[in-house]
């Protein structure tokens, strides 16, 4: 099944390969490296946009707004309360306490460790 993906990252090769491993799945993608865009694009969803994501991934560590600021303006807009989206933190971070932090937004659905794999896209 063909999902639609959404890849918020400040690293555009992180992006761009990423971007690729899901086309190679037949996904559609689309990328932002600043999350304030990212949140602009994603308030402004309606019903009948060309793009509506099923799936997010989101970095943690991003230099003008981070995940976690992303994610406390992310869970209360009509998108995030209203759609059947998927969000899953993409991170190089290892830290045990980033990967608890994660489950305490109910928005997040996992925690994914870079590097992306054609097998997590497959899970996913």
């Amino acid at each position: 099944m063909n999902r639609n993906v959404l890849l918020i990252d400040d690293d555009p090769i992180a992006n761009m390969i990423n971007k690729e491993l899901f086309k190679i799945k037949g996904h559609s993608v689309v990328t932002y490296t600043n999350p304030k865009e990212a949140l602009v694009y994603l308030k402004s969803i309606i019903p009948t946009s060309e793009f509506i994501p099923e799936i997010i991934l989101l970095d943690i560590n991003m230099p003008e707004m981070d995940g976690w600021e992303f994610l406390d303006d992310y869970r209360n807009t009509s998108f995030a309360l209203n759609s059947n989206c998927r969000l899953f933190m993409l991170t190089s971070s290892i830290d045990p306490e980033d990967k608890y932090k994660s489950t305490l937004y109910p928005v997040v659905k996992g925690f994914i460790s870079k590097p992306l794999t054609v097998e997590w896209i497959e899970k996913l």
